[in-house]
């Protein structure tokens, strides 16, 4: 099984939030109070001339901070308020004809070092490891869920969108005049610098904080925003302009690995193309940061579910049908015990150590589905 790296994005953000009221544009987010209740309404012009009026919710929560406002192209439209401290959102596609259903919302940052609340503080980030004056890599949050006419806008804008983090956030590539526009789009909730100091692992940061040798060097895997040869041939180039050496690249994939120093692993942690930077192992059987890098476990975890309805079939060369892990199995025909496909079962469905013969490790992504 291949190695793979850990990456939460970031630790902390510096906040730019949009100033907006309740009303913004032609869209206007209402609150009616009585007995108690408070209904909220959404206004919307038509092409006829009338308002239109739609109930998004009825609560008995004390509702603050109502923001409602469109895309600019006029199709998606958005409203949001809190209830009792908590964002509920809904949202039109369809230029305020039908909205949907409302809904609570996340509006933490899930980042390595743990959730950033809407008003959550930075951390320090020490000398010479904030985003350079030049740097264009960006943390877009939006105030709702992450829609395509939302992201439609932020690409019309100038900006590459480059990677997914919760809750509905991109990292974006843009230029300083690029980010000024998008902070100030009516749907954004808040613009951050991904600072170089959170792009590096926590072990590295150590390392280069100790009083040790500067010209020691480390091997460590860059992992590109781009997937392929291009982002990590500028990375290595980049590097290598600095002294450091490429030890390894292949053309597909995110990673390409290098000797640095301090000084040239700060420069790499700086780059637009770089994601993230973790110190070099051997490779290993990793399943276990599979499941974290494809949310498997954040799935169970958070909604139980492990597989549990799919019925799902792996056709590969070859699998040990009395492996420990694969209880259930069925197979078609006459099966030798080839390796690739023993490898490719477990990927899916192994069960690890859950019946107690097995690897923790090893869990598969889909350890409860019927096996086919």
């Amino acid at each position: 099984m291949a190695r793979i790296s850990s990456w939460l994005v970031i630790t902390a953000l510096v906040v730019v939030t949009a100033a907006l009221g309740a009303e913004t544009g032609s869209v206007r987010l209402e609150a009616e109070s009585n007995d108690g209740r408070t209904r909220l309404w959404v206004s919307v012009p038509t092409a006829a001339g009338p308002i239109e009026r739609h109930l998004l919710r009825e609560t008995d929560a004390t509702v603050t901070d109502r923001v409602a406002g469109t895309g600019p192209s006029g199709r998606a439209s958005f409203a949001t308020w809190d209830e009792d401290g908590g964002r509920f959102m809904a949202y039109s596609r369809d230029a305020g004809a039908t909205w949907s259903e409302a809904r609570a919302v996340s509006t933490d940052l899930r980042l390595r070092a743990g959730d950033v609340a809407r008003d959550g503080a930075r951390p320090a980030v020490p000398a010479g490891y904030s985003l350079p004056d030049d740097g264009r890599v960006f943390l877009v949050q939006f105030r709702t869920v992450s829609l395509p006419e939302w992201r439609e806008a932020i690409a019309a804008a100038g900006a590459e969108l480059l990677a997914h983090v919760p809750h509905n956030a991109h990292v974006v590539r843009a230029g300083r005049g690029v980010h000024d526009r998008i902070a100030r789009m009516e749907f954004v909730e808040r613009v951050a610098p991904y600072e170089p100091w959170y792009r590096l692992s926590e072990d590295l940061r150590a390392w280069l904080q100790d009083d040790g040798d500067p010209t020691h060097e480390v091997r460590v895997r860059a992992m590109a925003f781009e997937w392929g040869p291009d982002g990590k041939s500028r990375i290595g180039a980049s590097a290598e302009a600095s002294g450091a050496r490429v030890a390894r690249t292949w053309p597909s994939g995110h990673v390409v690995e290098l000797w640095v120093d301090r000084d040239q692993l700060r420069g790499l942690a700086a780059l637009d193309d770089v994601l993230w930077v973790d110190r070099w192992t051997p490779p290993g059987d990793d399943m276990d940061l599979v499941r974290i890098d494809a949310g498997a476990d954040w799935s169970e975890d958070n909604f139980g579910y492990c597989g549990q309805g799919v019925r799902g079939e792996v056709m590969d060369g070859g699998t040990q049908l009395d492996h420990p892990d694969f209880d259930g199995i069925m197979s078609h025909g006459i099966v030798d015990s080839g390796s690739h496909g023993t490898s490719t079962y477990g990927i899916v469905f192994g069960n690890g150590d859950r019946d107690g013969d097995g690897e923790a490790k090893a869990t598969g992504l889909l350890p409860c589905a019927e096996q086919g």
